[in-house]
């Protein structure tokens, strides 16, 4: 769906069921995708499934490309992805699915599980790839009764920049399951070859008990003279592990931090 250079898009059924299937490009103008009531921040009091991005409503899936860039430096858009479910699907999942942006334009992840639904974000089937220059990456899952952040696909995912910070958050409030965890690979701050962001890096979690904290397994961050941080979001994470590989060799950090923020 491509629309005319530096145009707005926005594609919104708040509240309801919401599902992107084919790319979306606005030359450079903002892109925003969600379910959520723009003025409550919230869905509706019956069923909804939050946003698929790269799956139908039948549960097939293909690759989806959603590109606000532009060839002129610093004047790439903001894309923005907003979803809430209260049935058993995610409040935001992405599948096959490619985000990315130029210049100063940022990517916004928001994915919210209320009661009845899973996952508050999840990238379940297919490569995920995330990327902008100079802007800012911002992910956050939160679920009541399952992982607020999860990795279902078994293949490589990417979260990078050029020098824009980049935080992923988990929360979750269900006891005994960690707030963040991953299946497949998730490369952070660069894209499994070559130099990490200058910007940088915070992995965040926050969980309900029972020592389930963040499965940073699988997991691989670089910076390029960024700061690092990694732990709770300040309200709680009961068990915190750093594996072995997850500072990749020839990261530099400007600082690192590990505990609560």
């Amino acid at each position: 769906m491509p629309n005319p250079a530096g145009q707005t898009t926005t594609y919104s059924t708040a509240p309801g069921n919401e599902y992107i299937y084919a790319n979306v490009s606005s030359g450079g103008g903002d892109i925003t995708l969600s379910n959520m009531n723009p003025i409550t921040g919230a869905g509706s009091s019956g069923g909804y499934i939050g946003v698929a991005v790269g799956s139908s409503p039948s549960l097939t899936y293909t690759t989806v490309v959603i590109d606000a860039s532009n060839t002129v430096a610093n004047s790439g858009g903001n894309i923005t992805i907003n979803g809430e479910s209260n049935t058993s699907r995610q409040g935001v999942e992405l599948d096959y699915t490619t985000l990315r942006t130029s210049g100063s334009g940022a990517i916004n992840l928001l994915g919210k599980a209320g009661s009845g639904g899973q996952k508050g974000l999840l990238f379940y089937q297919g490569a995920v790839d995330i990327s902008t220059e100079n802007g800012n990456i911002n992910l956050l899952g939160t679920a009541l009764s399952d992982q607020g952040f999860y990795i279902n696909n078994a293949t490589n995912n990417y979260i990078s920049s050029v020098s824009g910070n980049i935080t992923v958050q988990g929360m979750t409030a269900a006891s005994g399951l960690p707030a963040l965890g991953s299946n497949g690979n998730l490369y952070i701050g660069w894209t499994g070859a070559g130099a990490g962001t200058t910007g940088n890096v915070t992995i965040q979690g926050q969980d309900a008990g029972g020592a389930a904290g963040m499965n940073l397994s699988n997991l691989f961050l670089k910076t390029d003279g960024g700061a690092l941080t990694i732990g709770s979001t300040g309200n709680g994470l009961g068990n915190l592990t750093i594996p072995s590989g997850l500072i990749v060799d020839g990261s530099v950090e400007s600082a690192v931090t590990i505990g609560d923020a």
